[in-house]
């Protein structure tokens, strides 16, 4: 007598079975269909539930529009790059940038607000990348340029301010050595 698993026989206890076990398909496409009829109700719902928690997912967690620059930045050759750069992000994330560029755009969001929604870093010793959030991909655009304007123009008072304290301290020692 034949013992069966799954309906297939032994073939250890089958003496006229060939040397390799024939196994049949334990799933096939007809068993799949019939599963699918009998339980239509459960799947429809299923989707429908799938469907209902996609919506609300996004509904209470709406997507957010990013906008991204990368800004190639010039130092001095004989400092540190990767210390100007730090310098740089800092600058960036300053009440005078961000209090010029909520001016510039008439927000009426705080500065820390709209620190939230920005990020710089440092992609090597002379490029800094900026990527900001808002409600809206043109408002994020709108955003991102005028705080991109804003800090090159803070940068560039940044190191004019430097460069005339260094001047004029050069000046003075050259007076002072004249007299």
């Amino acid at each position: 007598m034949t013992t069966t698993r799954w309906g297939v026989p032994d073939s250890e206890d089958d003496p006229s079975s060939p040397a390799e076990p024939r196994v049949s398909s334990l799933v096939s496409l007809h068993f799949i269909r019939s599963t699918l009829r009998r339980r239509w109700l459960a799947c429809a719902v299923s989707a429908l539930l799938g469907l209902l928690a996609a919506v609300t997912f996004l509904v209470v967690i709406p997507p957010s529009h990013h906008a991204r620059a990368v800004l190639a930045l010039a130092h001095d050759p004989e400092a540190d790059p990767s210390r100007a750069m730090v310098t740089d992000v800092s600058l960036l994330r300053t009440r005078a940038v961000v209090s010029r560029t909520i001016a510039q755009l008439g927000l009426t969001t705080s500065a820390e607000d709209f620190l939230k929604s920005v990020t710089g870093e440092s992609l090597g010793s002379e490029l800094l990348s900026i990527t900001l959030t808002a409600p809206t991909d043109a408002e994020a655009v709108r955003r991102l340029d005028a705080l991109t304007s804003t800090y090159l123009e803070f940068r560039a008072e940044q190191l004019s301010t430097q460069a005339n304290m260094l001047v004029e301290g050069i000046e003075e020692r050259i007076r002072s050595l004249e007299g």
